[in-house]
């Protein structure tokens, strides 16, 4: 299941976080110290069936209410063919559903919301159950408080005896299948029996209530296997926050490890991800031995070289009876144990083993929650754990905190949420559109990881400023798509594109570039708002050269020159309606009892964007997003949904484009 969208509410510092998108592989939480960040990791733990809520939790603006009614987290699950096979196996009726969205209240029941109306009520059967265990643990508790004062001998094991029924009932009451629950009463009889001091009537009262307890087990585990809720809370994946990572230790004794393997997890990791099973290793000669760690060696190192660009290192796992050994070894020929490495270093390696590990295993459909990850990194270094992330985002989705303009790909905004508390009792908030400042685009990204306009991300020696940021990702993501197909393109790494924040913003970010000497043009439509941009500069006489710094869009081809012009009309009309109805296809459906719209639906001619603004104004289907768009059109790019035929023109237009951008930086001095 992909996690589509949360909302929290009632949690600490947030009241109210609004719909929050989630990327179906990266979300990256930027925000100023104490705005709420963790607070939103720490929330979507809480979704988790073994959190239980504490007063603590309640969020301190809002006045307390029914437990009950209290919505904490909610969250929209989008489907695969894999999720509806398994969910029609608990009920058909979950055949064709596309979407669950399921909620966790503050006294930790859940509701679902599968489309269709689907009884959900046996989940009542089972708390009814529980219960009444519990009543029985009650009852048998009361009996051993008298033997305890009858029977002195007794007295020293009562202690014993509580410790065990206190881990039973937190056991069942969180167990999420009937093996948990059919060991945890096996723990429980095994636990009783076993109780030191005991004389024959505390023997007999014990063994009555395991016969009553063995036939509520049954009861539980018959209500479970046919209870539809718990099954579909079952499949979802498990929500699992990291704010550190377990050091990788210099060796080990394989003896102690052996006995107590959760003590070392990163070794266990380690072993797991190089195929070295350290129990053979005591069986083994010296030779079989010294091949096994050599050929694990081998495969840790591809691991961590591949992602690991600071220098090539080898890992080396070595095995001296009764000790498991690492150490690294570098191009300069030292040999160091992990202790005697940078702290990046020996970060890096545990977060790769812990986290590659464990997408193989343990966090198998995991949500993970990474709170600020690789600050002790050098920024070369976050650059590595970026590439990192992005492998293990195959698999697993992440949501990430961080203050780092080098764990943010500039190439991929729209992953980013602003995190910002607000006064007065509004609390924690979540800002998806951080594109819409008064000033350029990027400055609300700036202003909440505390970075100034030359940092990495911000910041190049070339740029090209284009209007806003639909703009920006138009570009970006066409010069990809046109990479991969062999096609005429500008080179991405060479050049950073920035969008104003609105055409009557470009003169001023233009100058900036041109203050810090930055080698810069802009790219402008050729329409009123275009026009005016020329006007202002010539009143203002500023220093930009309005014919060589500012490409107009209808000068990239002599069929276009002296037409109105917007970026969206060097798209094949047909392909960008086919993005429109994707992008806004449930509003179609919901407002207009369609999933799409033709071209002859359309007012008029002229400008495309004008012509979706005002068929949206006419049908009050709100206003139209030219953003969402964008980001449409650059997912069914990315992912090749759409064939280079249906394209049309679009290859053409943007290829002119590129050739006029490429032209006008080459007359600067860079080749793109």
């Amino acid at each position: 299941m992909i996690v589509e969208k949360v909302r929290i509410q009632n949690f600490r510092s947030i009241v109210d976080s609004g719909d929050v998108k989630i990327d179906e592989k990266i979300t990256i939480l930027v925000g100023k110290n104490d705005q709420g960040k963790t607070n939103f990791l720490k929330a979507l733990e809480s979704f988790n069936r073994d959190y239980l809520y504490k007063n603590s939790d309640w969020c301190y603006y809002v006045k307390r209410k029914d437990p009950k009614k209290a919505e904490v987290v909610k969250i929209w699950f989008k489907l695969d063919d894999s999720d509806r096979k398994k969910l029609k196996e608990i009920d058909k009726r979950f055949e064709n559903i596309e979407h669950l969205v399921i909620t966790k209240y503050f006294d930790n029941h859940y509701e679902i919301y599968a489309g269709p109306p689907i009884d959900l009520s046996k989940g009542a059967i089972i708390n009814e159950v529980l219960n009444r265990i519990k009543d029985r643990i009650e009852a048998l508790s009361s009996k051993m408080e008298q033997h305890a004062i009858r029977y002195k001998p007794f007295a020293s094991s009562k202690p014993q005896y509580d410790q065990i029924v206190k881990i039973f009932l937190s056991v069942i009451f969180k167990a999420k299948n009937v093996n948990e629950i059919h060991q945890a009463f096996l723990n429980l009889y095994n636990g009783l029996r076993n109780l030191p001091n005991r004389d024959q009537q505390i023997n007999a009262d014990i063994e009555i209530a395991i016969n009553d307890l063995e036939s509520l087990k049954n009861e539980l585990t018959s209500a479970i296997q046919k209870d539809i809720k718990s099954q579909i809370l079952n499949l979802l994946p498990t929500f699992i926050y990291f704010s550190s990572i377990d050091i990788l230790p210099d060796a080990i004794n394989i003896d102690e490890y052996l006995r107590n393997k959760d003590k070392y997890k990163t070794f266990t990791n380690l072993f797991r991800l190089a195929n070295l099973n350290v129990e053979d290793l005591k069986t083994k000669d010296v030779f079989e031995r010294r091949f096994a760690t050599d050929e694990a060696s081998a495969i840790i190192t591809g691991y961590i070289n591949t992602f690991w660009k600071q220098e090539r290192v080898e890992i080396v796992i070595g095995c001296e009876l009764p000790h498991i050994f690492v150490y690294i070894r570098d191009d300069t020929g030292a040999r160091d144990p992990p202790s005697r490495r940078s702290e990046s270093f020996q970060w890096f390696l545990s977060f790769y083993i812990n986290f590659m590990a464990g997408t193989k295993g343990d966090l198998k459909n995991a949500v993970l929650l990474l709170d600020n990850p690789g600050w002790v990194l050098h920024p070369s270094g976050q650059k590595d754990l970026l590439n990192t992330l992005e492998k293990i985002a195959e698999n697993n989705q992440i949501i990430l905190t961080t203050h780092s303009p080098f764990l943010i790909d500039k190439n991929k905004l729209e992953r980013i949420r602003i995190i910002e508390k607000k006064p007065n009792g509004v609390g924690t908030k979540v800002y998806e559109k951080f594109y819409d400042s008064i000033y350029d685009s990027l400055q609300v990204i700036r202003a909440a990881i505390g970075a100034d306009i030359s940092d990495s991300l911000f910041g190049h020696k070339n740029n090209i400023v284009v209007e806003g940021y639909s703009d920006k990702i138009y570009l970006e993501s066409m010069a990809e798509y046109l990479k991969r197909k062999g096609k005429e393109t500008i080179n991405l790494s060479k050049v950073m594109i920035n969008g104003a924040g609105g055409a009557d913003k470009i003169p001023f970010l233009l100058s900036w570039y041109k203050a810090e000497k930055y080698i810069s043009i802009a790219i402008i439509d050729n329409d009123n708002e275009g026009r005016k941009v020329l006007s202002e500069i010539k009143r203002m006489d500023i220093d930009i050269d309005t014919e060589n710094d500012i490409l107009k869009l209808d000068e990239i081809d002599d069929a276009f020159r002296g037409k109105d012009i917007e970026i969206e009309d060097l798209f094949d009309e047909e392909f960008f309606n086919k993005a429109v109805n994707e992008a806004y296809k449930e509003i179609f459906k919901e407002k207009l009892g369609k999933d799409e719209i033709s071209l002859d639906e359309l007012p008029g001619d002229g400008l495309i964007t004008k012509r979706y603004a005002k068929f949206f104004k006419d049908k009050k289907l709100g206003g139209f997003d030219k953003i969402k768009v964008a980001l449409t059109i650059k997912r069914m790019l990315e992912k090749d949904e759409v064939e280079e035929g249906e394209l049309g023109k679009t290859i053409s237009n943007f290829e002119r484009l590129f050739g006029k951008i490429k032209e006008r930086f080459k007359e600067r001095g860079v080749e793109l």
